[in-house]
Order: structure tokens, then sequence, then C-alpha cells
């Protein structure tokens, strides 16, 4: 019946779309920089160069490219074939992405594959183990057979968890492994989310266990503030309230309850009530030695406001030494039970958490009207008795409120059918989404779109609930079958009955989700047909972009086009506010540029001052004094949310403020900050310059790399080409493969938001964007900056256009915790073109018994030329080409909606240099 059932989920599984994407990177693969010190090394540890073919081979690199590499290179050597064939290797040239992507742990084991041991041997010993110590601890207790032996049964946990990129059903476990080195070598942490879930299964928990210790030990966690003084301006500070001095006191109780459970109960009472009473710890007694084990098991299941499950062995055993600790930490966690507001982004129970056993409410609440308290009443109203099993984890703040909790894997199918039984209850609590694990319970928002044409919110509930199946099945089979071993057989009786029902239970569910699935597109049809015939437009139109573009529209567009606030708190965009990241108070630094460049000495630097209009008289530093004072008094008119930390001094350097950004970052205690500037700026690159160099903004983001990532970095520059940090800002994004999403930069705590005073290609004009393009409001109580419209200064030569870009934005249609829906075709540089290129939509009838619709990206450049032949005599795709590239197509004369919805995820066309869509 098992068998059964998991292959019809195998086939259910097999029909859902699904992502790719792994775990945030914190490192980068290896690329052409490391060529050399690739080539030393090889060279060091005596590797046989003229097999470089096989090496490539197995790399993921063709024999064709390796074909063209030989002949190119027939009279240099082998020696000049090794480098090319690297070179592929290293910018992901054919299939090197599929083989886990330039990484020293993939080159290890390609050469492992070719049989040059040694070599392999001496790379990981002298180089890699040292510079990767993550790899290290994988390859060390990964050498154990058991893993190889049991790791396939946890493939379905694996993927769910992203850290292989695609479900894998290799012959044993090897393959398996070896995807998840490489996708250890590329982001260390990946070893973290490994180790959890190895201790999903009771063969390899102890292994699990060991290497959680060992990467705690060598990535130790970043110390947490500590005083409510450092956390954002809406905490109270108070010494009552200090986290902190909460986890020294849970650290004592902890201690001393254990100190006084030495002698009582005994290990065997102590592990039959924990075994009879807390069916989820079963694994995990399994694997506990002795008293000391059960001891710190139980500690590593109690959080900073719940030692529940100590005190019901305090109070079970009757251990009067361990009482008066349980009661004065209870009386000190109730002082956090007062508001949540003091409590928000704390960390109450510090452990990793795996997607399958997270739990995330979203409620419609105001914080502030909301106690500790009445969250554990709504764990308790959405759990019944499984409540004390739910661990709170973190809550915080979005438009309302957000609880991120914990859960047991194994107890997901009763915690799921005691959420689904209280979910009216819930509803009317506030609750707008619930989910467990990747199973969504209840989303309101799906609710309320179920008249639209794809259903794309039932078929993505429907595939994460037979996802959440697929891994809770595998580790319920993978216990079940250890407890067998060990039970009396009495006891696998019991839980064979206990199984049989599960298994019912769980084909009841999954036969009425896919009954919903199957029924619901009938029992909507009639609402669809309406809407299909109310959007059908005038096809010599822009119809063929309409569709799809509107809600993306909906959530950019205000009331008030002209200014904009310069924090995008969705006030004006009520609708979709989910879209925009949430407002919060800023640490603000001035810059400015002072002096004669004229005079400065900047070698390759062609510096651009900003033009002055007709009627400005005087000397131009003077102006730029101006300049600074009057963005000074703007934002203190805000103080609330804005906290200007220095004001710029004539003459400083480079260094000057690059050590000020640093400081800014270091020691920041806002969840955001904000550098302007204004002054010269350099040709072509808009980057700021000083007397002593200038300043990029790669130099600014390999500082927020290192001090700020995970915080929302504002940046206004007012100076000549400035809109060209907007177009480096993407590239960078791109470089490190996020793509043009916010959830993808949510996601990889990249939070850039730019203001640019002018176009790339533009020089700014002094005074304007200070005096016209921000100001503060009175009406709206915040600041307020232009753009996506000319302001100018009367008289003067020319106007200039302000620029934009919240990098943080959604873009797609889905809400900030579901999956994006953006493909690799997504990318910052479509989405910020430097050229105005225009989207073309071309019908080919030269063959008119099979027609053929094309969208094609002409360079503007081109355009005219092409529309002007057009015009002339209807052309055919072949000739269209020469003008530009195909980016879809397809039979037919329409597209299908799906496409129309891709090309306006990949292209927007409402940023500054929207493609020009033209029906030819």
């Amino acid at each position: 019946m098992m068998m059964t059932f998991q292959f019809f989920l195998l086939i259910a599984l097999s029909f859902k779309v699904v992502s790719t994407n792994t775990l945030p990177t914190n490192e980068e693969y290896l690329n052409i920089t490391n060529l050399d010190e690739i080539l030393q090394a090889l060279e060091k540890q005596n590797f046989e160069v003229a097999k470089w073919r096989d090496l490539c081979l197995v790399l993921g690199i063709y024999k064709p490219t390796l074909n063209g590499i030989e002949a190119t290179n027939q009279h240099h050597g082998v020696d000049r074939c090794l480098q090319e064939c690297l070179s592929s290797w290293l910018s992901k040239a054919d299939k090197v992405k599929q083989k886990g992507g330039p990484t020293w742990y993939s080159l290890i084991v390609g050469l492992r594959n070719i049989k040059e041991i040694n070599t392999a041997d001496k790379i990981h010993r002298n180089k890699h183990s040292q510079e990767h110590p993550a790899c290290e601890i994988f390859e060390r207790y990964t050498s154990d057979s058991s893993i190889q032996k049991n790791l396939l049964s946890l493939v379905n946990l694996l993927y769910g968890e992203k850290i292989v990129k695609k479900v894998l059903w290799p012959k044993d476990g090897r393959e398996l492994l070896q995807h998840i080195g490489n996708s250890i070598c590329v982001n260390y942490q990946i070893l973290e989310a490994f180790g959890v879930v190895l201790q999903q299964s009771p063969v390899t928990m102890s292994i699990g266990r060991n290497i959680l210790k060992e990467y705690k030990r060598r990535f130790p966690e970043k110390k947490d503030v500590t005083s409510s003084d450092n956390k954002n301006v809406h905490f109270v500070a108070s010494s009552d309230l200090n986290f902190t001095k909460l986890r020294g006191e849970f650290a004592d109780a902890i201690f001393d309850i254990n100190q006084a459970m030495i002698d009582k109960p005994s290990l065997q009472e102590l592990y039959q009530y924990l075994r009879w009473g807390y069916k989820h710890l079963r694994p995990h007694l399994r694997d506990c030695e002795n008293r000391a084990d059960i001891l710190n098991l139980i500690s590593e299941h109690s959080s900073l406001i719940d030692i529940g499950l100590l005190e019901s062995i305090v109070f079970k055993f009757n251990i009067e030494e361990a009482k008066p600790a349980i009661q004065k930490y209870k009386e000190n966690v109730n002082k956090f039970r007062q508001s949540l507001r003091h409590v928000l982004d704390e960390k109450f129970f510090h452990r990793h958490l795996l997607q399958s056993e997270t739990i995330t409410f979203s409620i419609d609440q105001d914080v502030d009207g909301i106690t500790l308290k009445d969250v554990e009443k709504l764990i308790k109203a959405a759990f019944k008795e499984h409540a004390p099993c739910i661990r709170v984890h973190v809550i915080s703040e979005s438009n309302s409120f957000t609880v991120t909790c914990s859960f047991p894997l194994l107890l997901y199918e009763e915690i799921n059918l005691a959420a689904m039984e209280n979910i009216e209850a819930l509803k009317e609590k506030g609750l707008q989404r619930l989910t467990i694990g990747f199973n969504t319970v209840y989303d309101k928002a799906c609710e309320q779109q179920l008249d639209t044409e794809d259903d794309h919110c039932s078929q993505s509930i429907h595939s994460g609930r037979l996802e959440q199946m697929a891994i809770y099945i595998s580790v319920k089979q993978l216990n079940e079958a250890h407890d067998k071993e060990d039970h009396t057989s009495t006891n696998s009786y019991l839980d064979m009955v206990s199984s049989v029902s599960s298994w019912l239970l769980i084909l009841l569910i999954l036969f009425i989700t896919t009954i919903y699935v199957l029924v619901k597109p009938v029992l909507t049809d009639q609402k669809r047909e309406a809407k299909s015939t109310q959007e059908t437009l005038d096809k010599e139109s822009q119809a063929h972009l309409q569709t799809n573009i509107e809600e993306t529209e909906q959530a950019r567009d205000t009331n008030d086009k002209e200014l904009k606030r310069s924090d995008s708190d969705g006030a004006d965009a009520a609708p979709h506010t989910w879209r925009h990241f949430k407002r919060a108070p800023k640490e603000v630094i001035i810059i400015g540029s002072f002096g004669n460049h004229e005079q400065w000495k900047l070698p390759g630097t062609i510096v651009s001052p900003k033009l002055i209009p007709a009627g400005v008289e005087g000397f131009y530093e003077n102006w730029i004094v101006q300049e600074v004072e009057s963005i000074v008094e703007i934002y203190k008119k805000d103080p609330a949310n804005y906290e200007l930390k220095d004001i710029p001094e004539k003459g400083e350097s480079r260094q000057f403020y690059l050590d000020k950004i640093k400081s800014l970052f270091e020691n920041c205690k806002k969840d955001e900050a904000l550098i302007y500037y204004t002054g010269h700026g350099e040709k072509d690159t808009g980057n700021w310059c000083f007397e002593d160099g200038v300043i990029s903004f790669n130099d600014i983001f390999e500082l927020y790399m290192m001090h700020f990532r995970g915080k929302s970095l504002q940046i206004v520059s007012d100076c000549s080409y400035s809109g060209k940090w907007i177009h480096d800002c993407g590239k960078k994004l791109d470089e490190y493969g996020i793509l043009s999403c916010g959830h993808k930069t949510r996601e990889q705590k990249m939070l850039f938001k730019i203001f640019t005073s002018c176009l790339p290609h533009e020089e700014a004009t002094l005074l304007t964007y200070s005096r016209k393009g921000i100001r503060y409001s009175e009406e709206d109580k915040g600041v307020l900056i232009k753009y996506d419209e000319e302001i100018k200064m009367e008289p003067a030569q020319k106007g200039q256009y302000p620029m934009h870009v919240d990098f943080r934005h959604i873009h797609c249609y889905k809400m900030p915790g579901d999956q994006c829906e953006l493909d690799s075709t997504c990318t910052w540089e479509d989405r910020l073109c430097k050229k105005r290129e225009r989207i073309v939509f071309l019908v080919d009838n030269k063959h008119d018994k099979f027609p053929s619709w094309y969208y094609l990206l002409i360079s503007g450049d081109t355009f005219d030329e092409f529309k002007g032949k057009q015009d002339q005599e209807s052309i055919g795709v072949e000739e269209a080409t020469k003008y530009g590239k195909v980016l879809y197509s397809g039979p037919g004369q329409n597209p299908s909606s799906d496409v129309k919805k891709k090309l306006n995820l990949r292209f927007d066309m409402n940023t500054y240099a929207s493609y020009k869509f033209t029906d030819c």
C-alpha cells in the first residue's frame, strides 16, 4: 500500500513546474580571474597535462568545443589547450552548470574521476580545505558509508530545501553527494541545512549532529545586539526588556534545572516518559547514550519563551529543587508578554529552520495592539493539543505582523489536519495567510483571485501540498522502518495499525485536494469566459502587451505623478502594498564634492561639473555649499525618519568619505541607511569625483557586502551622468545571478534603492535637483523626490530627467512569501537597458498555410530603418532578424497570454528606458 501511494505521488509531482534555485549564495563561483591560480595548482601537484581532454569532458565541456580548442591551438601544444579549456569551464560554457559549476570541489571530483587521485588529494589538502572549511567538514563526515547508503531516501527533503538543484534518482548516493558538495563549495551555509536534513533519518542523525557542532565551531553565529538601545527607534529602551539579559537568565534556568535532575528521575524513567509522551522526540532519543545526552536534547527543544517540556518533567517527577528556577524564569518571561513591539525580530529559538518544518502566520492586525500572549493563544487556537510542540522563532512586522514557528516534521499530518479544522476561527482573528512547510493551508489573496484566467494560485497551492507530502512520507517511512527494528512485537503491531490509519488519512487528503484542483476550473469557467471577453481589445493597437501589464502598472503608479515618496511605504499604492519594501527610519550622511576640478590631477578621469544655469553668478563652490545646506534643511524637517550623521566638509578626500561610509555601515543602529551625494561627476560613469580620485558604485557595493548586507541602502546621487549607477547596480546583481525581482534581492539580502538626478548620458544642472527635485511636504509629512519627469531651472541650458529604481520592489505576481515567477531570462540588464530598444510583434505570412508570430528586440538605432522597410512591404522574420534578435516565437498569429506575461516580467514596460511596442 505504501509503495502504491509513493508511486502515485511521484507521478503527481512530475506534472508540477519546479524551481531550480539554490539557497542564497555567500561565495561566488570561480571565474576567469582564478585561471592562473588553478593552472599553478595543477602544475605544482604534477597534473598530467596530456589528460586535458578527459578532465574537461568530466567538467562539462562538450566534445565539439574541445575539438575546436585543439584545432585552434595545435601549434601551441597541450598546455595552451588546457588553458583554453579551463577558460571555457570558468565561463560556465556548455554543460558546466549542470556539473556543479566552476568550483574547487567540482575540479577535485573531476580529477578523481579521471584517476588523477594524487593531484586531487594534494589540491584538496593544500588548497581547498584551507580556503573552504565547509567543504573539508563535508568530505570528512560524508566518507562514512552510511551516508551514501541512506542519502537516496532523503532526496525529497534535499530537493525541497534546495540543497540540490533538481530531483535526482541515481543508482547510488555518490552522484547526489557530488551535487551537494558543489552547492556547499559555492555557499558554505548549505552545510548547516545539510546537517539538519541528516538529522531527519535515524541512521544519519548522529552524523548530522556532528556536522552541526563542527559548523557552529568553524562558523560562529554573529552575536545579537546587546541592548534594546541598539535596535530600531520603535523599540522601547528598557533594562527590564533586555534580550541579552533574558538569554543569560535562560541559560541559568537550564543549568539549575539540569543540576536538580542529576539523581531524579532515573535514566529509564526519563527515556520512557519522553518516548511515549513526545512522539517527535523518539528519533532523537535513539541517539542519546546517557543522561547528559537526554538533558541536552530537552534543552535544545526549549526556547526563550517556552520551557514547557522541562516544566512538565519537573512536575511529573516532583523535583522540588527545580521548581523555584522554573517559577523565577516564567516571571521573567512574562515581562516580554506585554507587547509584540518589544520583541520584534528577536530570535526566541536558535536553530536552523528547514522550510519543510516551518509554519508562518500572517495576521492583519496592528502590532501595538497585540501581546506575545495573544500569539500563544493564536497558536493554541490553530493546533489545539499539538500547540506545545510548536516553537515560535521570530515575530516580524510587515504590513501587519508575521509569526514564524517550527514544528516537528513527523507531526505534519496531525498539525495540518488541526489547522484545517480551525481555519475559520483563525480567519476571525485576522489571518491573511498560513503555511505549514511547503503547504499553503490558507491564503486570502488567492481566495480573492479565484476568477483569474491561469489560476496560478490553486496550482501553486496544490504543488506545494504534494511536495510537503512527499517529504513527510519519506521521513516517516525512514523512522517507521527503524522503529520496527527496535520495538517489541506488541509495539510493532500497534505501529502497524497506526501506520495503516495514517496512510488511509493521507490518501483521503490527497484525494480531496486532487478533486478540488480538477473541479475548481469547471466551477469558474463562466467567470473566466466573461473576463476573457472583456479583455479582448483592438488587435491593431497595443493589445499584445496589455494583458498582465495592468497589474504591474497599478503597483507602480500613484495618484501624484510629479512627486513620489523617497521611502516606498506603499501609501500611494494601496492595492498592491505587498510589492513595496517596508519603509523604515534611516541614518543619513551627506557627501559634497568641492573645489576647482581643473586643478586636480586625476589621470584617465574626465571630471564633469554641473552645468551653470543662466543668471547664476558667483563661485561654483559657493553654490555647491548652498545646495548642501538646503538638502540638510530638508532632511532636518523629518527627524523621525532621517537621523543626520555627517554633513560634508570642504576639501575632504575620497578616502575620507569611504571611511565615513564604512563607519556608517558598521555602526548603523537602524535597518536602513541613506547616502546623499552632490557635486562633480565623472563623464560617462557618474562616479563621484574628489581631488584624490573617484568613488564608484562598485566601491560602495563592496563596503555594503562586507559591512551592511541584509539591510537597506538608499543612494541619492546628484551629479552629471549619475543615472549610470542604476545600471551599475543592475550589472552587479546580474553577476551574482540575482533575477530582476524583489523576491530575489530580498532573498539574497542585497537591498538597494537608487535615485539619480539625471539619465546616464545627461549632464546635471546646478541647483536644479536640490530646488525642484526634492522637498519636504507638510501635507504628506515626509520627504518627496521627483523622478520620471523632466525638471529644469529657468532660465537653463536644458532640463534633466531624474531616475529611480527600487531593486527591492516585487515585479512578478507572487506574494512576498511565495516562490518568484521569474526564470533565468529575466536579468536586470534587460529591465534596465541602456538603449531605447523596441519590442516588435511580427506575424510572418510568407508561408500562408503556416503563419508564425514573433517578438523581436530591435535596437533604437536600427528601428527607423526596419520600420521604413516594413511600411514599404511586409517583411518576413528572416529579414527582420537582421535588425534584432528573436525573443519568443510560435505557430499561428496570436501568442498566448503566458508569453505576453513572460515578456512583461522580463522587460519592464514602465521603466525610464521603456521598450516601445510596435505592431508592424
